[in-house]
């Protein structure tokens, strides 16, 4: 809830990364959960270990001994777990500072280095891993890190856990030349870094951690106004003005303002946020689309067109142009009983009641009514409507019957060809 936006900067994470340690009947070994183990805090940052990593793309085991690497591109670090510990995320080895983005980590045949390839810098970083075979415990012990042929567990409890450590990557190579311009990168570095206080208080978002490339997390996140599900961003911003679920912002400047108050952020200069709106806007590249053959529609999608078209169903009414969308508000019956309750409380306010800030924040802009969203890239970016609650096309077109359109009069395979249709878009 509101707590998103504490300035508590190491209390609340709503979304860490974290890996699992599956046995071989797939069940899940882990006692972080419940257990009353303190979390390992770096002792440079006084933070938790897992919350130094952010957006994690990648995972490799090291070949020979009991390493498993994380890297994370939002954070330019790679995480060193041991995987002798039952649950590897109480027992962090240490952090190794890298390059912009790190995307994938492999290592050399003799387990002497990794290898990370930084996806943004066009580097590729070479870590030197030797300081993690004999690591010292918290109580002065040596205590070598369980090679693989030898998995003992020398970390069982906390007072064998080791002292992690602070590496950077001792040498590097270009790999290629960037090729978008000065703004642009500014965007993309704002986009992606979570460590930046200017658009998240303690490290904890970046837009990335959401819109993942450019796509979407599936989650739905309650703030002021109600529940709202991540929007897919690729391909989907520009000429779709105002913007947001409520269609508050017709700058899309002022948009993204608003999403970064509500992180906790400090704010960016009106250059920095021109960057990341040229980022977003051009750079991001959509998912390639596998309902589109050949240039040409199906017999099903040209069935679709003609009724997408139609005044029979009225869809391009409201999801009309390039952009699919006419930009405006309409009440479609989709509040969903959390929500009424909310705006029942909205409309039963007198403008001279005394009321908490905080409890104004949650009411306001629960009007029932949505911005038109644009009908692009539906293939990608289910599920549907403000709250995610619609898992498919086919759940939008029943619930929505007789109040987006009218589609109430179709038949099942008539639905069935206007949603083969959509998925085209």
């Amino acid at each position: 809830g509101n707590g998103i936006a504490s300035k508590a900067p190491h209390l609340l994470r709503p979304m860490v990364s974290s890996v699992t340690r599956l046995s071989a009947d797939s069940e899940m070994n882990t006692t972080s959960s419940g257990s009353k183990v303190a979390a390992v805090k770096d002792a440079q940052s006084l933070e938790p270990f897992i919350h130094l990593i952010s957006q994690a793309s990648d995972i490799n085991h090291h070949p020979h001994w009991s390493l498993a690497l994380v890297t994370g591109m939002g954070s330019d670090n790679v995480l060193v777990l041991n995987t002798n510990e039952v649950d590897p995320m109480r027992s962090p080895l240490g952090i190794i500072e890298v390059g912009q983005a790190p995307k994938a980590v492999t290592f050399s045949d003799d387990g002497l280095h990794a290898y990370v390839l930084n996806s943004h810098s066009f580097k590729v970083s070479r870590v030197d891993l030797s300081p993690f075979f004999s690591m010292a415990s918290s109580a002065g012990e040596a205590v070598g890190i369980g090679s693989m042929d030898q998995l003992v567990d020398t970390h069982s409890d906390t007072s064998g856990l080791t002292d992690p450590i602070r590496l950077e990557h001792n040498k590097w190579a270009v790999y290629g030349k960037d090729p978008l311009d000065k703004q642009l990168r500014q965007g993309r570095r704002i986009y992606t870094h979570s460590r930046n206080q200017k658009i998240s208080h303690g490290g904890k978002f970046a837009c990335a951690s959401c819109h993942v490339e450019g796509e979407e997390d599936g989650l739905v996140w309650f703030i002021p106004g109600g529940m709202r599900q991540t929007p897919a961003l690729a391909g989907r911003l520009a000429n779709t003005a105002p913007f947001n679920w409520g269609g508050t912002e017709v700058e899309l400047t002022n948009n993204m303002s608003k999403t970064i108050d509500r992180m906790g952020g400090e704010g960016f200069e009106q250059s920095e946020l021109k960057a990341l709106e040229a980022y977003l806007l051009f750079a991001l590249v959509p998912p390639p689309n596998p309902h589109v053959a050949s240039g040409s529609l199906t017999p099903a999608q040209s069935r679709g067109h003609a009724i997408f078209n139609s005044s029979k169903a009225e869809c391009a009414t409201c999801h009309a142009g390039a952009a699919h969308t006419d930009g405006k508000n309409y009440d479609v019956g989709t509040l969903n009983d959390l929500e009424k309750q909310v705006a029942e409380m909205a409309s039963g306010l007198k403008s001279g009641d005394e009321i908490p800030q905080a409890t104004k924040d949650v009411l306001a802009g629960v009007t029932g009514t949505f911005n038109t969203p644009t009908l692009i890239d539906l293939h990608a970016t289910a599920p549907y409507l403000h709250d995610g609650s619609a898992a498919t096309l086919m759940d939008v077109l029943d619930r929505t019957a007789t109040s987006m359109g009218h589609s109430d009069h179709l038949t099942h395979s008539e639905k069935e060809d206007l949603v083969a249709y959509l998925l085209t878009l």
